[in-house]
């Protein structure tokens, strides 16, 4: 076991790249602190052969040069979308950079994914890493600096990522931001040798409702059992993606790019930790898996809502992005990244919360509170 630091030698000084190995060495995960990015997610399957399971590239670099969609990334201020890129706080309208269309994604321009992050290796045993960014005031617009902390952790089975915010010390007493920070991996659990994740299964078994989705993928503040959407109910056994892939019919786009609610908004005020209901750590909250490798990813969170998106715009606009070479090439090819390669599943509150009373509370923050949430990954051979 051991987290070990180095430098890409065809990368800048500015980025650095931090190997986290399991004490059996079944499961390496390396990151880089542009971005607190995951690069590299290694697991060993049902043959023992290693597949890297997840999208990325080799050179540290890359992530801030190449057109990507927020591979490995960590997103914030405020993850997915904000209608018309704007919310309001205290009777004042924050107007937010717009990035997608007329809406807000992922944090805007300038999101936590394009930023240095100050790396610390916490401890050799288990290894694990933690990454502080803190959010200057006004950046891309958002009220307040905050000062944020992402910590993972690696065992033999299990890479946890632990999430933090609270408004620096340096805001006024009174104000207020909103924060909702998720990670953007997107995970093949063939290790891209099939690079189609139609095939894998899915399980929602914690699942309680859907969120509706209007124009652009943006919630409409109703929330829709699974009788009115058979098509999205993954809740009773693994289903295969593919299944209803194409019976899709939202507004905006192909596939699978949804926000499930798996926990109920407490009706009580939030105290010190706004966050959601740590029991839920004991139970999965999503289960998918290969039949081409035996990998089975499970996921636990004790967020209130769990985002499942079916890669559906990766090649969009002539955008070719390889597969890594040193991880991802198989007899000789080096695949290519393209529409439904990977998945990714981005624990977090209710999308654009701010926006519908019922769920403000949970991305509102106060001067001393402090914004938490956990996902875990587990990786389960069969």
């Amino acid at each position: 076991m051991s987290v070990v630091q180095e430098q890409h030698p065809a990368a800048s000084r500015d980025f650095h790249v931090f190997t986290l190995t399991s004490p059996k060495g079944n499961l390496v995960a390396k990151f880089t602190n542009f971005g607190a990015t995951l690069t590299h997610l290694i697991v060993k399957d049902k043959d023992g052969k290693a597949r890297d399971v997840v999208s990325g590239f080799d050179n540290p670099s890359d992530f801030a040069n190449q057109p990507h969609p927020y591979f490995g990334a960590v997103i914030g201020r405020v993850g997915n979308r904000i209608k018309k890129a704007q919310f309001q706080l205290n009777g004042k309208t924050y107007q937010l950079n717009k990035n997608d269309g007329e809406n807000h994604l992922h944090g805007g321009n300038k999101g936590f994914d394009k930023a240095f992050w100050t790396a610390t290796i916490e401890s050799q045993n288990p290894p694990t890493l933690r990454f502080n960014y803190t959010s200057p005031d006004s950046e891309e617009n958002y009220p307040g600096a905050i000062d944020v902390t992402v910590i993972y952790t690696l065992t033999d089975s299990k890479l946890s990522f632990d999430y933090s915010a609270k408004l620096s010390d340096s805001n006024p007493a009174d104000l207020q931001t909103i924060v909702n920070l998720t990670s953007h991996p997107y995970f093949n659990l063939s290790g891209y040798e099939t690079p189609d994740i139609r095939n894998h299964t899915l399980h929602l078994p914690t699942a309680k409702s859907v969120l509706q989705l209007g124009p652009g993928g943006i919630p409409t503040g109703e929330v829709l059992s699974f009788a009115s959407r058979p098509d999205l109910d993954f809740t009773t056994k693994p289903k295969i993606v593919s299944a209803d892939i194409n019976n899709i019919k939202d507004p905006g786009f192909p596939g699978f790019d949804h926000h499930w609610l798996i926990q109920d908004v407490p009706s009580a005020p939030y105290g010190d930790v706004i966050s959601g209901d740590k029991a839920a750590l004991s139970k999965v909250s999503a289960a998918v898996s290969s039949p081409d490798t035996g990998i089975t990813m499970n996921l636990y969170t004790d967020s209130i809502g769990l985002q499942f998106y079916s890669g559906n715009f990766l090649g969009a606009g002539g955008v070719n992005l390889q597969a890594k070479e040193s991880t991802q090439k198989f007899g000789g090819e080096v695949p290519v990244y393209k529409q439904y390669s990977g998945f990714c599943l981005e624990p977090s509150a209710p999308v654009d919360a701010a926006s519908h009373e019922a769920w403000r509370k949970t991305v509102v923050l106060s001067k001393g509170q402090t914004w938490k949430q956990t996902m875990i990954l587990e990786f389960v051979i069969a």
